[in-house]
């Protein structure tokens, strides 16, 4: 019996001329490349050659529209702000913003059990997330970081390694990797490039699977730069979810990897998130030398490649 939470928002992007808000139903649309658009899409305006989405609409409040040509669109529905069982009846296995995922597990677990009347727990509340962390940090020479409550904790290879004391869908456990290695400086787009290549190897079909917003870019900090990341592995009957972070720093650059089953993954997102942001680098901890820039002015390369579940 497995709980399940699931989180559905919209990447949006592209805005036009600011319009004045006219009263919609909320629509979704899906674009053939897998990109979701959610907002406001007036009847009058959607005609054989293109569609308009506006906003406000919900949670974002700026205002905006987007043309979008009907030959770009795989599916929308103008009285639905998330993708319905229609959808997925129809386009489950196509590529989707991983935002999206979850909301596909949900159809799936929602598809076996009417096939084969099994009994499931109800999904968990988006607001409640599967377990909490450890007040205590575990503490390395490079970096600390709070584990979650009551899994098990082990060093091997320089790899620091939580592990649920719970097993997941198919026996597989949640887990949590972190190491760091030395750093060598370089330019910034042959070390990213270097890096989606590396994860790409375990990623399903050969494809990177990043998420939208602030994901799969890079974040300026203090001392360096951050990129965090979700990639999709593939296993036997399922994949794994890998929420990836790599902290490039002057001397060091640090890897974060959490992992958990696919249908394990939207009930451990948040917790998963909530560890990444406890994690510490002791370089970020000591002060610059007098008269330095305090770090470097481009991400330094990537660690070797990274180790696969398992």
């Amino acid at each position: 019996m497995i709980g399940r939470r699931a989180r559905a928002f919209a990447a949006a992007a592209g805005l036009g001329v600011a319009v004045a808000a006219t009263p919609s139903l909320g629509g979704v649309v899906v674009l053939k490349n897998g990109e979701v658009f959610v907002g406001r899409v007036p009847a009058d305006q959607d005609t054989q050659e293109s569609l308009v989405v506006r906003w406000p609409y919900k949670e974002r409040t700026d205002r905006g529209e987007m043309t979008i040509p009907k030959f770009r669109i795989r599916w929308y529905d103008r009285d639905a702000d998330k993708p319905t069982d229609a959808y997925w009846k129809q386009f489950e296995n196509d590529q989707i913003d991983a935002a999206w995922h979850p909301e596909r597990e949900r159809w799936r677990l929602r598809q076996r059990t009417e096939e084969d009347d099994t009994n499931y727990l109800p999904l968990d509340a988006f607001d409640q997330p599967r377990g909490t962390l450890s007040p205590v940090p575990v503490v390395t020479r490079d970096f600390q970081l709070r584990k979650p409550d009551k899994w098990t904790s082990r060093t091997e290879d320089g790899i620091t390694i939580f592990e649920s004391d719970q097993p997941g869908v198919d026996g597989f456990r949640p887990r949590i990797h972190v190491y760091s290695v030395p750093s060598v400086p370089g330019s910034v787009e042959p070390q990213i490039g270097w890096l989606r290549g590396v994860y790409t190897r375990f990623t399903a079909n050969g494809k990177l699977d990043d998420t939208r917003g602030d994901m799969g870019r890079l974040k300026p900090v203090k001392k360096g730069f951050d990129q965090e990341m979700l990639t999709v592995i593939p296993r036997k009957d399922s994949s794994v979810f890998v929420l990836r972070m790599v902290a490039f720093r002057e001397k060091r650059t640090c890897v974060f990897n959490a992992y958990a089953d696919e249908r394990d993954y939207s009930g451990l997102e948040i917790l998963f998130k909530n560890c990444m942001r406890t994690l510490t680098l002791s370089e970020d901890e000591v002060k610059p030398p007098a008269g330095g820039a305090g770090g470097p002015t481009t991400p330094p390369a990537p660690p070797p490649p990274v180790e696969a579940p398992r």
